[in-house]
Order: C-alpha cells, then sequence, then structure tokens
C-alpha cells in the first residue's frame, strides 16, 4: 500500500527513535512510503546537521503530490503541528484515509482534540509506544 508519512519536524531529532520505529515497520510490511524523507531530515534536524533550504513553493507541491499519489495518510501527530493539520484537511478534500498516531504518554487525552473536531469514517486514531508499534501499524493498516 502506499503510505505518506508525515510528522512535525519541531522535535524530529528527539523524537527520531518513535518516527524511525514507523518507518522500519512500514518498510517490513512491504508498504511503498511516498517521499521517502524521514532519514534526510533528521540529520538536517540534528545538533551538527546542515539545514538546506527548500523553497515554500516547492515544499507545498512535494506536500500535495505526496497525499495526491498516497493510498494512505500516517501521521504521527504527538507534536502538535499546522502544517500536519493542513495536510489532514487536504486528505480530508481528497477523500484519502487518514491513520493519527500518538505516542502514549500519562498526560495525553484519550483522543487528541484535534482529530477529536474532525472525526469521521475516514480517520483512524490510535496511541503507541516502542514496543507495540509493530502490532498498532498491523491492526490500523488493516482497516477498510
Amino acid at each position: 500500500m502506499k503510505i505518506f508519512f508525515t510528522c512535525s519536524p519541531k522535535k524530529l531529532f528527539e523524537l527520531r527513535e518513535y518516527y524511525l520505529a514507523i518507518h522500519r515497520s512500514l518498510l517490513s510490511e512491504g508498504h511503498d512510503v511516498v517521499a521517502d524523507w524521514l532519514k534526510s531530515g533528521i540529520e538536517r534536524h540534528s545538533p551538527t546537521g546542515i539545514r538546506t533550504k527548500i523553497s515554500r513553493k516547492e515544499f507545498y507541491q512535494q506536500l500535495e503530490r505526496s497525499i495526491e499519489d498516497c493510498g494512505i495518510l500516517l501521521v504521527e501527530g504527538t507534536v502538535d503541528s499546522m502544517s500536519l493539520g493542513w495536510q489532514i484537511a487536504k486528505a480530508l478534500e481528497k477523500n484519502k484515509k487518514i491513520v493519527f498516531l500518538q505516542i502514549i504518554q500519562e498526560d495525553s487525552p484519550p483522543i487528541h482534540p484535534f482529530i477529536e473536531g474532525v472525526m469521521n469514517e475516514s480517520i483512524h486514531f490510535s496511541q503507541y509506544s516502542l514496543e507495540n508499534i509493530g502490532e498498532v501499524l498491523a491492526t490500523v493498516l488493516k482497516w477498510d
């Protein structure tokens, strides 16, 4: 299945272990990851990384193409981001399925407030940990 995996770049380096676990799980299950930018993004956001600039127009066009090309938009939404909200809205416009993941934390709400507001049959919400990410993805990506 073609999956566009996206997350907030705000804490990309700090949460890389979680994001890479999702990425590995997707690839090990044979999914096609659309616009596979994760490893280069982590390198750019590391304390010693070189932040290469991309034009805003090019970035916008890449996001639009990625959403258009995917079967499922997989959002890691632990870190709030307006960009993620825009991507979710765009995917809903295009009738794409959306899986919204959030790291299990003591203080996390049972469902992300933004997702609760737009919840419909096109969105599946799930919480995960490093220990169960493979199982969670196997379950949510079977959803029709």
